[in-house]
């Protein structure tokens, strides 16, 4: 399951830092939903945070719910063997 970010900052840089780390990126003002690769963790975040000096005001990684996890647990199933069978 994709882990979720919720970050904070004013520094106009902050997409450019974030973009190659996440599978999806949403901004709204200065609060970034980032939803990272499967490779990545929150610490990635971070440290290309601080590497690039970005001033951040909000750092908050997000569980996934219900829904999302069972979601990626079917995906990653793939199709059920028996089905081919017939």
């Amino acid at each position: 399951v994709p882990c979720r970010l919720r970050l904070e900052t004013k520094d106009s840089r902050a997409e450019a830092v974030l973009t190659p780390l996440c599978q999806s990126l949403k901004r709204v003002g200065n609060v970034y939903d980032l939803v990272l690769k499967p490779e990545r963790e929150p610490k990635h975040v971070l440290g290309a945070s601080l590497k690039e000096k970005l001033e951040l005001t909000g750092f908050t990684p997000d569980k996934p719910g219900l829904h999302e996890a069972f979601v990626t647990l079917v995906e990653d199933s793939g199709p059920d063997p028996q089905e081919n069978a017939a």
